[in-house]
């Protein structure tokens, strides 16, 4: 709770999960695990469950919310190939994310 009151969340805060239920094994259940953990630590989060294909659209028009959960692998069981989906070329219309040192790997 300190430091969500150092970063100016003193009443806690509330953000949003998205999550697919039956996509990944025990989706729901760890979506619902992750709830739990951060709302021990004062942050509430809204579960939004949802089918496949509804969050596949939700994702392809860029609506996501603060937090959605996912999955990322490939059949070559290659690291490198699931990593670079963080490099900022890739992840600008995924994920909004930048990092100079993640770049730099």
């Amino acid at each position: 709770m300190q430091l969500l009151k150092e970063a100016g969340y003193a009443n806690g805060l509330t953000i949003t999960l998205l999550a697919t239920i039956v996509v990944y094994t025990k989706d729901k259940e760890v979506a619902e695990m992750i709830q739990a953990m951060l709302g021990k630590v004062g942050i509430k989060v809204n579960l939004e469950l949802m089918e496949r294909s509804k969050f596949s659209e939700m994702r392809n028009a860029g609506r996501n919310k603060e937090l959605f959960l996912l999955s990322y692998g490939n059949s070559l069981f290659d690291a490198d190939n699931a990593l670079d989906f963080y490099r900022s070329e890739k992840a600008k219309t995924e994920l909004d994310y930048r990092s100079k040192e993640v770049d730099d790997c």
